[in-house]
């Protein structure tokens, strides 16, 4: 049998769920003799119930919620009552759609603002890219940029050594860029592709972990990710003839998994981008070293 407690929550009662499922206001002026009420009369009598009205609570064109109201009065629900329970749900449903409102406006704000933000560090890696004058100065340069000179968590780039099993780091910035320094990369071109680093540079397509805690890929770091406080990962290939270089982001905070893939993407773009002028450059260079050996002889 129903208790108080649920009574004066509105569990239960038949007339509510009406309401819900309709949309429309159903009323009882005898609450204690209504028969889709009698679950409640013993509980009506113990409080001097005698009529309730239940009002659904709409918003945007759907039903959220109802709102019971309870007299004591026998026969008090007239249409005028009615009436003015639903101007008090429209007033509701008016705050209702104004909350959704300033919540949209406020992410659509955040989105603008985070975009600015990775297109300006998108520019600043294109700049980069022009001032370097090394392969080594472009990569320093690149991880600054895409860390927003060390205001973000963190980036690197690690370039495949044939003599290591590892892969090497050769520039890293951010907050958290000693995360880098401290991270073993293992790397065989015909062994398995461990970790996430590995299908990157095994397929050339970006890898991505919005979990890194509970993704078994990333268990190679576990320790790292916990004490840093990553709450995203990944690993794109570089762009031209093979799998030479990997560039890594890591990142903390509370972003939508949506907005984590808008970033992901920017920096993807960034990246194939930088990696292509890298491969120029590696070529140019090596022209002009061959030029000088010749010349020498």
């Amino acid at each position: 049998m129903p208790d108080r407690n649920e009574f004066q929550r509105g569990r239960g009662t038949r007339i509510g769920r009406e309401a819900f499922r309709t949309g429309k206001a159903v009323v009882t002026n005898d609450f204690q003799s209504d028969p889709r009420l009698q679950l409640w009369h013993h509980l009506a009598v113990a409080i001097e119930i005698r009529a309730a009205a239940a009002v659904p609570i709409r918003r945007r064109d759907c039903t959220v919620g109802v709102m019971l109201v309870y007299l004591s009065e026998p026969n008090a629900t007239t249409p005028d009552v009615v009436v003015l329970l639903e101007r008090m749900t429209d007033n509701i449903r008016f705050a209702l759609e104004n909350f959704d409102k300033a919540e949209e406006l406020r992410s659509v704000e955040h989105a603008r603002n985070r975009l600015s933000c990775m297109y300006a560090s998108l520019s600043a890696m294109n700049e980069a890219v022009l001032r370097a004058k090394t392969l080594d100065e472009m990569f320093s340069l690149v991880c600054d940029a895409a860390s927003d000179s060390g205001r973000m968590f963190g980036s690197a780039i690690f370039l495949h050594d044939e003599r290591s099993t590892n892969l090497r780091l050769v520039a890293c910035a951010g907050k958290q860029n000693h995360l880098f320094r401290e991270t073993s990369l293992p790397y065989d071109a015909d062994g398995p592709a461990l970790g996430l680093h590995g299908p990157a540079l095994r397929t050339g397509k970006p890898v991505i972990c919005l979990d890194p805690k509970h993704d078994p890929r990333a268990r190679l770091w576990i320790d790292l990710i916990i004490k840093g406080g990553v709450t995203s990962l990944g690993f794109i290939r570089s762009s031209g003839e093979s799998a030479r270089s990997a560039y890594s982001f890591s990142r903390a905070g509370t972003r939508t998994t949506s907005s984590r893939m808008v970033n992901l993407w920017i920096l993807w773009r960034a990246w194939r981008r930088i990696s292509l002028s890298a491969l120029t450059c590696s070529r140019s260079m090596r022209r002009e070293k061959s030029s000088r050996e010749c010349l020498g002889h």
